[in-house]
């Protein structure tokens, strides 16, 4: 595993303390010492230094003509001419196989988001190609298009229950949206209904304002049933989007 690489997933896990709990995990389990050692002793340097490893990084994405978009619990996301590419993390550390297996069932889950809501969508495409700027490594890729989107914090990732007083606010700075919110709470309860997978509403980033009348699901992958709580979470969180909405 290359430095570079291994920079990369430090540096993407130090976002929140459950992405750099799992960035450990996954450097316990390689199985060869010499690389779990390599890659416990960077991470740790990340960590203490990141402004040092930022920079260093930095440099080889501006040499390709990149810059960070974001990172979220599986992809890390890169901005070049109104494209965003996001790379998921582990696939760098698959088999080719595994990494074509895991681009398929991406692509399968995000089609079924698609037939049920998709007039939140913005398309994507799912492929294994190389790293944007790590091109010796391959990894698998979803790239769609860029969107300047206004953030939302109405859903939560850690409680059962969403923001009043930001929903409040937004239908009333855009009144607009107010059929949007009812549509997006009713399309995700149609969804899971018809497909057991719901829509990623959790977080600032996944959901997000592109016109005083639009509202759009930045993340296309969808949480499918095999995640019962965050499951449960979001369809109690869209019941209540409709019940702040007809109150």
């Amino acid at each position: 595993m290359r430095i570079s690489n291994v920079v990369e997933i430090s540096l993407a896990s130090l976002v929140h303390p459950n992405l750099e709990a799992q960035r450990k995990q996954e450097i316990q389990g390689l199985e060869n010492k010499a690389k779990r050692a390599g890659a416990l002793a960077i991470h740790r340097l990340v960590a203490r230094f990141p402004e040092v490893a930022t920079t260093l990084f930095e440099h080889n994405l501006h040499h390709y003509g990149y810059s960070f978009a974001g990172v979220g619990a599986d992809y890390t996301a890169y901005h070049k001419d109104g494209m965003v590419t996001k790379v998921h993390r582990r696939s760098l550390g698959m088999t080719e196989p595994e990494r074509q297996d895991l681009a398929e069932r991406e692509h399968s889950e995000h089609r079924i988001l698609l037939g049920s809501m998709p007039q939140f969508m913005i398309g994507q495409t799912v492929s294994v190609e190389a790293h944007p700027v790590i091109p010796k490594r391959r990894a698998v890729q979803i790239e769609q298009q860029f969107v300047d989107f206004e953030p939302t914090t109405v859903f939560s990732g850690v409680s059962d229950s969403i923001n009043e007083q930001a929903l409040e606010s937004t239908c009333k700075r855009y009144p607009l949206l107010v059929s949007q919110w009812e549509d997006l709470s009713t399309s995700t309860l149609r969804a899971y209904e018809a497909t057991g997978a719901v829509p990623d509403l959790t977080g600032m980033a996944n959901i997000g304002i592109v016109s005083p009348e639009q509202l759009v699901l930045i993340d296309g992958q969808p949480i499918m049933a095999n995640d019962p709580v965050t499951t449960g979470r979001i369809l109690t969180q869209a019941g209540q989007v409709h019940e702040v909405l007809v109150a």
